[in-house]
């Protein structure tokens, strides 16, 4: 298996189009076509953004070695799902949040990851990663 084709099984693992694929790296649909084909060398740049943005472990994409997929935590979840949740004007909403949890409670902040927790757990098991 080459390095295409192990971005092609990524893509398709996600159920994304070359576009929708392409996009989330920064590179256009034609580069992820040709990156697959093994037209082009997959860059540090673009195997960095594969592998943050998709949760791909660097190796395996590099040469087949081991899973493809990193193993998340529950932390991992919840930083994946902020980020989800955030998108681009997070930074604003970043700071407020912090703002009120550094005036809660030891229990409340207990509370409140609690439920971070069975949300991150619930979005895993309907298979939104």
């Amino acid at each position: 298996m080459t390095i295409g084709d192990r971005v092609r099984e990524i893509r398709k693992s996600k159920g994304l189009t070359l576009e929708q694929f392409g996009e989330r790296i920064g590179v256009t649909k034609s580069t992820v076509s040709r990156l697959e084909n093994d037209g082009v060398a997959l860059t540090n740049q673009t195997a960095t953004a594969i592998c943050a943005i998709y949760n791909v472990r660097e190796e395996w994409l590099r040469n087949g070695a081991g899973d493809m997929f990193r193993v998340m935590d529950a932390g991992d979840h919840l930083a994946e799902l902020a980020g989800r949740i955030l998108g681009e004007n997070g930074d604003d909403l970043i700071d407020r949040l912090c703002a009120m949890l550094a005036d809660l409670t030891p229990d409340e902040k207990d509370f409140i990851y609690r439920i971070a927790c069975r949300l991150v757990s619930e979005s895993t098991e309907k298979g939104e990663e």
